[in-house]
């Protein structure tokens, strides 16, 4: 998924750059959607999510956010459709994120 995430990057860095036409971000807004809507894109979300709980640094906050976009699609649209055992993957890899990312947890939870 390394291709597949830098590339994912790249229209993300290009789609907030300031400089961009807005041409191009609308086209870059429906690569985006497209990729969205694909039924296995919440796989990418937590791979990115993993990878940044590893102490990956070379991804960016664009990517991590739209990370975060799949992951809420996933929970919001097709829970139903994902079979159990990638559910509990999906939450674990949220809860290892939120472990690894957030200093101010309650004792109970870490």
């Amino acid at each position: 998924m390394d291709a597949q995430t830098q590339q994912l990057q790249a229209i993300l860095q290009r789609y907030f750059d300031p400089a961009g036409s807005a041409e191009s971000k609308l086209e870059l807004e429906g690569l985006l959607t497209q990729f969205k809507f694909r039924p296995d894109a919440w796989r990418l979300g937590v791979y990115v999510l993993q990878r940044a709980s590893q102490g990956a640094n070379d991804q960016g906050p664009y990517l991590l956010w739209f990370a975060a976009s799949l992951l809420d699609d996933a929970v919001r649209r097709g829970w139903g459709s994902i079979d159990e055992n990638n559910k509990a993957g999906l939450r674990a890899g949220i809860f290892h994120f939120l472990l690894h990312h957030t200093t101010a947890l309650p004792a109970f939870v870490a």
